[in-house]
């Protein structure tokens, strides 16, 4: 039997163990992929954490193994040691630490020995070893560690799973709910799925990839292959719609859709005559569905198509045992509807997904999110697993009427030695005229503090909608800040006012800034330089009587050059990106936009420490 050899994702993997100095955080697991194609390699992706006191595997494995999303699975161990690392140590290890539970493929596990005290800044090659579960033997890995890691295509299966229970006046109805979830799995887990391409004339079952028009894939044909039979045509491809369509380039970003079917006809090895029960007794029928989204990334270049339909298959199952778990934990009296969420905390493109009940608000789910930070190795300072956090997918983003992200795509012709600093994540871009609302020559603040409130929005710091004008105007009444007929005026608000419905609306506090003309921004880039760097959010700037929004500076530190990259609310046109950056609606300024005959108010949104 060949011995894997490892391949690993240098930064993500480092990055999470930095966040492991907890003297409660002893060991963990690694986390990645088993070859869907040459057999002989496991590629770790990232790591999590065993936070109990007591070094419990067991009672950390299945939460761990029920928030990675599709096919990435634990591959192995990780633990901080001040010994010599040799192999006598990894085996003790093994002895200890490693649980029935854990079934690897072809019984390889990857552990990995970190020394205790040393800064971590590499990997450790050395110190990573091969464990065959079966043999209980070790023999070091043949390691190559990544810098990138590769492209993988995202496939997407979405089904509402219908769950129907029968209940009589003594039935545990979380119970039977659970029990249900299971037999669905079951049902799942079977040749009679199959799963669909969308826009595609493609079938994939558990026997063989099949063609419509019977034109069998062959087996060894790769993942990439299938993209090219996806069309343009929003229509169903099994529709008898006659018009031509075209073939659809597939970009690196994109994301397929699948569709997960059930075979009515059954095998003919499967025919059995059917049988009626009869049971008398008062019942209640009870119904629900269970909103199932999976996430499953594979090298579509290696990947055969032939592996598709046991990966599709195999994460559903995985997610509708999750399900079932946040079922069991959250039901009383009446079923909790759960929900998944797909989260991209660590920085690369791949997934974690949570399961999440319906009722519960962000803060209710506060420990749980916790627990789970920790479990993963994220900061605990920022909610990056807030359902408002979740991933929106390019199908998500169709009904979106905003643009996003307006700045990227921008030159920028900065000076020998000049850094960079930008806000950090996203916002929405809001601007005069919009929301079929007249506010052309008097909303520019109101339109400024909309886009700052996107951006908590968009990094899941809230929830609160984006406020209307009225709601702005209302906020600054109950505050006592204005009167009762500053509601429904045309009045500006300035950079303060901004501060205040910041904190009133979203508990966000804010530092003011202040220069007394134009001319002094240009000697405020090392203090705006630090707030994107330390803060990332959107800086609203009133003056005179124009609001902008500051996005960011690029800042010469020995020469003091310094640029400012501007949102413009005034902007009154269409969504169109090209115009407004061609332009100059979004785009990079001297010191010498500024009014030197003004003075200026900054708002600088200081980031909450929240999870």
């Amino acid at each position: 039997m060949l011995v894997p050899y490892v391949e690993i994702y240098k930064e993500n993997v480092v990055e999470r163990l930095k966040f492991s100095k907890s003297e409660f955080v002893k060991f963990g697991f690694l986390l990645g992929n088993y070859s869907n194609y040459d057999e002989v390699s496991i590629t770790i992706s990232s790591c999590s954490s065993v936070c109990d006191s007591n070094d419990d595997v067991v009672s950390t494995l299945d939460a761990t193994s029920h928030v990675l999303s599709g096919d990435t699975s634990i591959v192995g161990l990780w633990f901080k040691t001040t010994e010599n690392v040799d192999t006598p140590l990894i085996e003790k290890f093994c002895l200890e630490k490693v649980s029935d539970k854990l079934k690897p493929w072809r019984n390889f596990l990857v552990i990995y020995a970190l020394p205790k005290d040393e800064a971590i800044t590499s990997i450790h090659s050395e110190n990573i070893f091969i464990y065959n579960k079966v043999e209980h033997s070790v023999t070091p890995a043949s390691v190559n560690i990544l810098q990138t890691p590769d492209f993988l295509r995202t496939f997407r299966i979405a089904a509402d799973l219908p769950v129907m229970m029968t209940l009589s006046k003594d039935t545990d109805i979380t119970r039977t709910a659970v029990q249900h979830i299971k037999d669905l799995k079951q049902q799942i887990d079977s040749e009679r799925t199959v799963f669909h391409i969308k826009n595609s004339s493609v079938l994939l079952g558990i026997d063989k990839p099949v063609i419509v028009n019977n034109t069998r894939i062959d087996d060894a044909t790769s993942a990439k292959e299938i993209l090219k039979y996806i069309e343009d045509d929003e229509v169903d491809s099994f529709s008898v719609k006659k018009a031509k369509k075209t073939k659809k380039k597939i970009s690196d970003e994109e994301v397929v859709d699948v569709s997960l079917l059930t075979r009515i006809t059954h095998p003919a090895h499967s025919i059995a005559s059917p049988v009626a029960y009869y049971k008398s007794g008062l019942t209640q029928q009870v119904q629900f569905a269970l909103p199932v989204n999976v996430v499953v990334q594979v090298n579509e270049n290696k990947t055969p198509v032939s592996k598709l339909p046991k990966l599709f298959i195999n994460a559903v199952c995985k997610q509708l045992a999750a399900m079932a778990t946040c079922v069991q934990k959250y039901s009383t009296n009446e079923i909790c509807i759960v929900r998944p969420f797909h989260f991209q905390p660590w920085g690369c493109n791949q997934f974690v997904t949570i399961i999440y009940p319906d009722g519960k608000t962000d803060k209710d789910l506060e420990s749980e999110r916790r627990t789970l930070h920790e479990m993963l190795l994220l900061p605990l300072d920022k909610p990056l697993l807030r359902r408002n956090s979740a991933y929106r997918f390019p199908a998500d983003k169709k009904n979106i009427v905003y643009l996003e992200n307006t700045h990227i795509g921008l030159k920028n012709d900065g000076s020998d030695g000049s850094k960079v600093y930008l806000v950090q994540g996203t916002y929405s871009y809001h601007h005069y005229m919009q929301d079929k609302f007249n506010d052309d020559k008097w909303g520019c603040a109101y339109r400024s503090l909309q886009t700052i409130v996107s951006w908590f929005r968009h990094q899941g710091y809230t929830d609160v909608p984006v406020p209307s004008h009225r709601v702005i105007q209302q906020t600054l009444v109950d505050v006592g800040d204005k009167d009762a007929k500053f509601v429904g005026s045309r009045n500006w608000i300035g950079s303060i006012e901004v501060c205040t419905v910041l904190d009133q609306l979203l508990e966000v506090t804010s530092k003011i800034m202040f220069v007394n003309t134009g001319s002094e921004m240009a000697n405020k880039g090392r203090e705006l330089a630090h707030h994107f760097e330390t803060q990332g959010t959107p800086i609203m700037i009133g003056g005179g009587v124009l609001a902008h929004t500051i996005l960011g500076v690029d800042f010469n530190d020995k020469s003091g050059a310094l640029k400012f990259l501007i949102l413009d609310p005034h902007y009154t046109g269409s969504e169109d990106i090209k115009i407004i950056q061609d332009k100059g609606w979004c785009g990079w300024k001297g010191s010498d936009f500024w009014d030197p005959n003004v003075f200026y108010n900054m708002c600088l949104p200081q980031r909450p420490h929240v999870i």
